[in-house]
């Protein structure tokens, strides 16, 4: 199971979909190292949002 996998309690697929969609609206970029792909959010915001969300659902 990956790293994202377990943070996010998600199945890969989930996962890849949600990648794809943040990468169509221009959220991330990727890079390909051989059969791994590596993603990098390009805006610091979204940490926040992300931080925040996170707040609210875990309670």
């Amino acid at each position: 199971m990956g790293e994202l996998e377990e943070l996010c309690e998600c199945s890969q697929s989930q996962i890849s979909q949600f990648l794809k969609r943040m990468e169509y609206e221009d959220l991330v970029d990727k890079r390909r190292d051989g059969k791994y792909i590596f993603y990098r959010i390009k805006d610091e915001r979204l940490f926040v949002l992300f931080e925040t969300l996170s707040k609210i659902f875990s309670e």
